[in-house]
């Protein structure tokens, strides 16, 4: 099923892609989340829950092994 939110956790996975493990924050920061605060976090949250972006504990975000080469 293709996601309304694919263009924002695309940029998040290049994002993450640059620079490994983030907070869920500054991940936002970096994908310009500031200016869509809450499309940025739904789209965190989808990606999280379809294992395209793995959530190491409340605050830290990194890619899953097979995505970060």
């Amino acid at each position: 099923m293709e996601s309304r939110h694919e263009v924002e956790i695309a940029r998040m996975v290049r994002v993450l892609r640059s620079y490994g493990v983030l907070t869920r924050e500054r991940l936002c920061q970096l994908c310009n989340g500031e200016h869509m605060p809450v499309n940025i976090k739904i789209a965190l949250e989808e990606a999280i829950q379809s294992g395209r972006i793995v959530a190491l504990g409340d605050e830290l975000v990194e890619l899953p092994p097979e995505r970060a080469a």
